[in-house]
């Protein structure tokens, strides 16, 4: 498979495949620029989780998949709600 390298390590890459339904590669590659797809990552501006969302601005994306905020870290969650984020927005949440 013609796949980039690091996708390989990224843990979390059949569930994103299984939630992100357009380029999933490419959510796979965002997922580990922004967060080495570690569910649990966190930094000082308030990004949090696999897609690096921001709290609690992005809290509505949260409730909108049917999870709380505080589910930040749970992979399935965040995934979704980066989901929601892409098909209101597309990659530019993420543009470099």
């Amino acid at each position: 498979a013609n796949r980039p390298q690091h996708t390989s390590s990224c843990a979390v890459e059949s569930l994103i495949r299984s939630i992100w339904k357009q380029d999933p590669d490419q959510a796979i590659r965002i997922a580990w620029r922004e967060s080495r797809c570690t569910p649990t990552a966190r930094n000082r501006s308030g990004a949090s989780g696999l897609f690096q969302l921001m709290l609690p601005l992005h809290n509505n994306l949260f409730l909108a998949v049917g999870c709380s905020p505080t589910q930040w870290a749970d992979p399935t969650c965040a995934i979704e709600a980066a989901w929601k984020l892409y098909e209101g927005a597309g990659w530019r949440p993420w543009a470099l």
